[in-house]
């Protein structure tokens, strides 16, 4: 909510959230992750805070694949474009976003062009 108020997230915010994150994401469901992953996408705070985040919420992504409706895919499809305007950060992406990228992310691409609605609010 607060990256789509235009609330700037301090990076070492970003990271202890992303470290709680992690410690739960057994918990996380395939709506939260999309939620999740798009408002990082949003977030201008530096890469490496974020690093741990991005591996298990991928990891995790992966994991609830078979569980991933379209508005979900859509939100992930953002995040993972946000992940490649960078080249910095597109060079020092986790594996597992990598993997992600590869196994879904024509099917990603396919949801997203296909429309639907914006993100939720």
């Amino acid at each position: 909510s607060l990256a789509t108020m235009g609330v700037a997230v301090g990076a070492e915010l970003v990271a202890l959230l992303g470290r709680r994150a992690c410690t739960i994401s057994g918990r996380f469901q395939a709506r939260e992750i999309g939620e999740l992953m798009w408002a990082v996408a949003c977030f201008d705070v530096p890469f490496d805070s974020q690093f741990i985040l991005f591996d298990c919420m991928a990891t995790r992504c992966l994991q609830l694949r078979s569980d991933l409706k379209p508005a979900q895919k859509r939100l992930l499809h953002q995040w993972l474009l946000s992940c490649q305007i960078s080249p910095g950060l597109k060079a020092s992406l986790p594996e597992s976003v990598v993997r992600m990228k590869q196994t879904l992310g024509g099917e990603l691409l396919e949801i997203f062009s296909a429309g639907g609605g914006p993100p939720p609010p």
